[in-house]
């Protein structure tokens, strides 16, 4: 028997077992044979899985070869078999399920079900099932239609499609996912592009539309019905260079660009990766297939990113950072230029680490290799920062603060490095300043401790930040003063007036010199203080600085002095009041000397003089030889009373009481200069005529006893004497050229009274008085008195 025939031998077997025919129904039953025929050939031939069970008990009735080759299973092993026993539902419910509702409904028709094949796999069908009576028995027969492959493509589908999203990172479309059969490849083509989260449509020779991605309309700004419409009529700004791209697509050239600039009517721009395909009707171009995706996003990020990656390039160069990487298994490693150029490295030079080392300080050394040590241990930081010397080969010395970073292969103590980063930046000069701060610092600290006063330094809270040794053991003794303010560590009468002076200094910015209390060892002592603003780099003042030195002793005597001072005003102002009289008393003295020697001497010697020319002329009653020696007698007689005049003139010039200071001036110099010899030029300017008696009275004698010291002790050629009159007063001028004195020297002010009675006349009356003179130019005499009187 053919294996056809025995097939059909088993379907027929499978039927019930009908009585005989009567003869009129033997014709319906030729019928019902061919029929049966048919369905036998049909479930067999058929490439679909498709089986009956019983609908009771489950067990398989019949199957066919597609549904044996699908599921791997042998007729024998699933003849008399249930689908449970089988495996063949992973989930036995599922079975339950397919029951009740077949029974509700009666047949049930592409449901997707997951089934187990012999050898385990998992896969999906679609299944359409039909209550059929077999032998009187209600049977299932079910028709399945194996979809894994086509689940599996839909999952690369939504992969694909997530990963597009992620990509361009733009907003993300929930596409509904559709489980029906899709039954022409055009439709699925068609929702798939409509779905993809890419910009994609399909132009026909004509460049209309055919179909496009929601994508594409959003990217494109497109809404309503498109398809049909003129690509050009949709987007008119097209410009003529993407229509000779869509023509060179249309005559069969594939294009693509990575990156290309859209700029839109509104000015604005946009970045796009564009591919142009043309797609075949039969052999010739039936259109073209436009993909393009907005990269705008990613472009600006590489330019911002690039710009980042310049201006950080710029950093390193301008603070001129080194930087070296190293790859550990290869061994080779980089150095930047400014990395050689900080360990005086040639452009050609190797650059290994063994060079590094060899380059490091010899005290040095050892501690950085330690350190990279460490950072490279898989066990230890993987971070490794420190600042060490460089020798150069000139034999300079430089300072490089050094930081690394190893990676290793993985995690774990077994892991190893693969590569070190690094940067380094020169920090000669700074450790230079620091070394100077230090030097300086150290500096300030033995100035101040040996400072012969107090120092201290305050925060803007008025604590104590800093004292210097003195301040400490003279003040502070076994007190814990750092941070403390005055009211803390003084009495509150003291430091309230400390407070008080520092707020000052704070507000006004100002330094204050001032005198302060302190006690020490229970004594109240006082100290000169001087209080400054510290300000910072902005110029605010943020410490408070002070010195003080300790004037106890110092006060004690300014006391005694004012108190001296006190006692020798009081002497001076005695003394002044006796010598104010003194000259009063001179000057009546004189007065009456002068007047007696007018009214009494003079007159009797002119008396005298008379008598002897009286003998003269009366020779006959006077011996000859007597008459002889009256002559001279007279003469000298008349000598004696001109001098006797002059002398009284000079005592108390009458004609300076009656006539005033010029008349007075006028006729002493015209007397002193008739009687020396000496030329005295005089001159006098705006002087009134109204001069007080004791102005007039001063002036005169100090212009009379420098014009008698000139003539006595200059040795002049030429004397000039001048008088100038003003609103404030009247001004006297002496001025010689003769042999002149060193006025400096305190002898010739204690050589006679001359000059102190000058002063002294002129201080009695609020005036000055002042003395020019060097050796061999001369003499200049000024005096000054105030004079409230008009000048005409």
């Amino acid at each position: 028997m053919t294996p056809k025939a025995a097939k059909k031998e088993r379907w027929v077997r499978a039927r019930p077992l009908l009585q005989a025919p009567h003869a009129e129904d033997r014709q319906g039953k030729a019928v019902e044979s061919a029929q049966d025929n048919f369905f036998a050939e049909a479930f067999r031939l058929s490439p679909h899985p498709i089986g009956i069970t019983d609908l009771e008990t489950g067990l398989c009735l019949e199957i066919n070869d597609a549904c044996l080759a699908t599921f791997g299973f042998r007729r024998d092993e699933v003849i008399g078999k249930t689908t449970l026993i089988l495996g063949i539902w992973p989930d036995p419910h599922d079975r339950a399920r397919l029951i009740d509702r077949l029974k509700s409904e009666g047949s049930v028709r592409n449901l997707e079900v997951s089934t187990r094949m012999k050898d385990g796999e998992l896969r999906q069908f679609l299944i359409s099932t039909d209550l059929i009576t077999l032998r009187g028995k209600p049977c299932l027969l079910t028709i399945g239609n194996d979809i894994t492959d086509r689940k599996r493509v839909e999952e690369v589908l939504r992969r694909t499609h997530e990963e597009l999203e992620q990509r361009v990172q733009e907003r993300t479309v929930d596409l509904e996912r559709t489980h029906a059969a899709m039954r022409d490849s055009e439709a699925r083509f068609r929702l798939f592009i409509e779905h993809v989260p890419a910009a994609i449509a399909m132009f026909d020779r004509n460049m209309r539309y055919l179909v496009a991605s929601r994508r594409w309309m959003e990217d494109y700004q497109l809404a309503g019905a498109i398809l049909g419409r003129s690509h050009y009529d949709a987007l008119p700004e097209i410009s003529s260079r993407w229509k000779e791209i869509h023509r060179r697509g249309l005559a069969g050239e594939i294009l693509s660009a990575d990156e290309d600039r859209f700029v839109r009517d509104d000015g604005s721009t946009q970045w796009m990766t564009w591919d142009v395909r043309p797609w075949y009707s039969g052999d010739e171009v039936g259109g073209i297939v436009i993909a393009t995706e907005d990269v705008t996003a990613r472009v600006e990020a590489q330019n911002a990113l690039h710009e980042r990656e310049e201006r950080s390039d710029q950093v390193i160069r301008l603070a001129n950072f080194g930087i070296f990487d190293h790859d550990h298994r290869t061994g080779k490693a980089y150095w930047s230029p400014a990395m050689r150029e900080i360990y005086g490295v040639k452009p050609d030079d190797p650059a290994t680490f063994e060079r590094y080392i060899q380059l490091l300080h010899p005290e040095d050394r050892e501690t950085v290799v330690l350190a990279i040590m460490q950072a490279q241990d898989p066990a230890g930081d993987d971070l490794f920062s420190v600042e060490h010397r460089v020798l150069h080969h000139d034999g300079s010395v430089r300072w490089v603060s050094f930081r690394s970073w190893t990676l290793f292969d993985h995690e774990g103590p077994a892991r190893r490095p693969t590569r070190t980063l690094g940067a380094m930046i020169d920090i000669t000069k700074r450790k230079q300043a620091e070394e100077a701060l230090k030097i300086s610092e150290r500096r300030f600290a033995s100035f101040m401790d040996n400072l012969h006063g107090f120092a201290w330094i305050k925060d803007a809270q008025g604590r104590y930040l800093y004292v210097n040794r003195l301040f400490e053991e003279s003040l502070l003794k076994r007190l814990d003063w750092k941070e403390k303010t005055a009211c803390e560590l003084w009495s509150e009468e003291i430091a309230v007036q400390y407070e008080l002076n520092d707020r000052k200094v704070r507000e006004t910015r100002v330094p204050l010199h001032t005198v302060e209390p302190f006690v020490q060892d229970g004594e109240l002592r006082h100290a000169l203080v001087s209080k400054f603003p510290i300000v910072d780099h902005k110029g605010a003042p943020v410490l408070l600085g002070g010195v003080a030195v300790d004037i106890t002793e110092r006060k004690q005597a300014e006391e005694a002095l004012h108190r001296n001072q006190l006692e020798l005003h009081q002497q001076q102002v005695q003394l002044e009041e006796l010598t104010s009289k003194l000259l009063a008393a001179q000057e009546h003295e004189r007065k009456r000397i002068a007047r007696d020697l007018h009214d009494d001497v003079s007159q009797r010697l002119a008396a005298l003089v008379l008598e002897v020319a009286s003998l003269e002329h009366h020779s006959s009653t006077v011996p000859g030889e007597l008459t002889r020696a009256l002559a001279p007698l007279r003469e000298q007689l008349e000598q004696l009373s001109d001098d006797v005049h002059t002398l009284a003139y000079r005592l108390h010039p009458s004609l300076l009481e009656h006539a005033g200071l010029r008349p007075a001036v006028e006729e002493h110099v015209h007397q002193v200069s008739r009687r020396t010899g000496l030329p005295i030029h005089l001159k006098i300017l705006d002087v009134p005529d109204a001069v007080p008696l004791d102005q007039a009275t001063c002036l005169f004698r100090v212009m009379q006893e420098s014009v008698q010291n000139v003539v006595k002790h200059a040795q002049a050629t030429t004397v000039t004497v001048q008088l100038r009159g003003s609103s404030k007063g009247v001004g006297l001028s002496v001025i010689d050229n003769g042999k002149g004195f060193d006025s400096q020297d305190l002898r010739i002010h204690q050589q006679g009274l001359g000059l102190s009675s000058m002063e002294e006349r002129l201080r009695q009356l609020h005036g000055f008085f002042r003395i020019q003179s060097r050796s061999s130019h001369g003499t200049k005499v000024c005096a000054w008195v105030p004079c409230k009187v008009e000048v005409s």
